[in-house]
């Protein structure tokens, strides 16, 4: 029922959030939940397969996760959108650095361009 392209696409997103979570809980304070990294791939609901619904033309996928992502349930309408977030979140992990207590030290800011010192962020933010 899947395309070729989107199974890849799945074993990359596979790859890609085990390699995030190693380097994650190898380094961080561990903060997780039992649903951590959960993926689901769905078809959709009866009225998103008409009669002339192709098998693989509608997939949607659920990645749950309070470690990375804007959300604790990340949609997405396709495997290469949810693909092309997991390689942001794995980007961003894997320039992460802790600190013996499992705080982040620097972490690589989204567009790129360098990365934030926690202190700094600290100082910026209302926290």
């Amino acid at each position: 029922m899947l395309k070729l392209q989107q199974i890849h696409d799945l074993r990359a997103i596979n790859r890609l959030l085990r390699e995030a979570y190693d380097h994650y809980f190898a380094g961080s304070d561990g903060y997780a939940k039992s649903s951590e990294g959960y993926v689901s791939v769905s078809f959709g609901n009866y009225w998103d397969r008409a009669a002339d619904w192709v098998p693989g033309d509608k997939v949607e996928v659920l990645i749950c996760s309070y470690v990375f992502g804007e959300n604790r349930n990340n949609h997405f309408t396709s495997t290469a959108g949810a693909l092309a977030a997991v390689k942001e979140w794995h980007t961003q992990e894997m320039g992460t650095t802790y600190d013996a207590s499992g705080d982040w030290v620097t972490r690589p800011i989204p567009d790129g361009n360098g990365s934030i010192e926690r202190n700094a962020y600290l100082e910026d933010s209302d926290v």
